[in-house]
């Protein structure tokens, strides 16, 4: 869904199926990276919107049906719009590190930017809403015989 998102108006069925089932390998092999490099990402949102977002822009420049590089390869225009999709990849990242990076600074400095360590090992679903966030997960963890943590 991520990867479809930038060129959804200017692709074939078909060129929108080879550009999912890329992004599913790319999603893939990054989910596997990523804790590999000690990146904290419980949810996998680098593997899903950084690595599927980033592909869906390489994507629509590769598989535009009007100025793509599949198709259109000897024109100068398609590597343009291949140069204007990286360029544009820029423009996110710098913006998302450049905000996040004053977004957690201040809530750092503001002290609320970790949880307490019993939080962490009891739930936040607990400690924050007072209910586990998926009830039916505890009678499966005991039904196998895992340790079930007290909330």
């Amino acid at each position: 869904m991520v990867s479809i998102c930038s060129g959804c108006n200017v692709m074939y069925t078909w060129t929108a199926a080879v550009t999912g089932l890329v992004a599913g390998l790319i999603y893939f092999f990054l989910a596997m990276l990523v804790p590999k490099l000690k990146i904290d990402d419980p949810m996998e949102t680098i593997a899903l919107h950084a690595g599927g977002g980033t592909w869906g822009l390489v994507a629509t420049a590769i598989f535009d049906v009007n100025h793509g590089i599949a198709f259109y390869a000897h024109k100068k225009d398609a590597w343009l719009g291949l140069a204007m999709q990286l360029i544009g990849f820029a423009a996110i990242a710098v913006w998302t590190c450049v905000t996040a990076f004053l977004m957690f600074s201040v809530m750092r400095l503001a002290k609320i930017f970790r949880i307490s360590e019993e939080m962490e090992i009891s739930g936040i679903d607990m400690g924050r809403h007072n209910e586990p966030a998926y009830p039916f997960l505890d009678e499966f963890v005991v039904a196998k015989g895992s340790p079930k943590l007290d909330h």
